[in-house]
């Protein structure tokens, strides 16, 4: 949030500096959020909290019943929970896994054959 200035009398938003109002029990501040610096902190927190790094892509959509987040990965995947992001991490390290065991058996394979 950022201070905009103050409202005088007639309504108009003045800077703090112009107002002419000494009694601050009737001043009334102007608030503003910059949303540029809300989705930027916000993307920095996603990546921080799902440990993806700046080749990911985090799009941010920011509404009152919380940030609408999805994160693209560089091979274009979509997620939009960190939970299906755990649990394609999980899948593709156990198809690694099962990739490098068929080359160790192959190679096994090729030894036995030898």
């Amino acid at each position: 949030w950022r201070l905009v200035g103050v409202r005088d009398d007639d309504g108009n938003i003045v800077p703090v500096e112009d107002s002419k109002e000494t009694d601050l029990r009737k001043v009334t501040c102007v608030l503003a959020q910059i949303q540029a610096e809300i989705t930027q902190a916000e993307q920095e927190r996603v990546r921080a909290l799902w440990d993806i790094d700046a080749l990911w892509q985090v799009l941010v959509r920011t509404r009152l019943t919380g940030s609408q987040v999805t994160v693209v990965s560089p091979e274009g995947r979509y997620f939009m929970k960190k939970t299906q992001l755990d649990a394609s991490r999980s899948i593709d390290g156990r198809r690694n896994a099962r990739i490098e065991e068929a080359a160790s058996l192959e190679e096994l394979h090729g030894m036995l054959e030898s």
